[in-house]
């Protein structure tokens, strides 16, 4: 059994919005988890950002 760094988070996605976002994550040449969480730290840094 493989140890995860993170902890893992089960997700229910539309599937408009997971087939908008594997479309997406292949135009970036990423995996869908990776385009998930890079999305996800770019949008903290920008409201972090706006707050200060």
């Amino acid at each position: 059994m493989s140890e995860h760094k993170n902890p893992q988070y089960n997700l229910r996605l539309p599937s408009d919005l997971k087939n908008f976002l594997v479309d997406q994550a292949k135009k970036d040449g990423r995996s869908l988890n990776n385009f998930i969480v890079k999305s996800l730290e770019e949008l903290r840094a920008e409201l972090l950002k706006q707050s200060n």
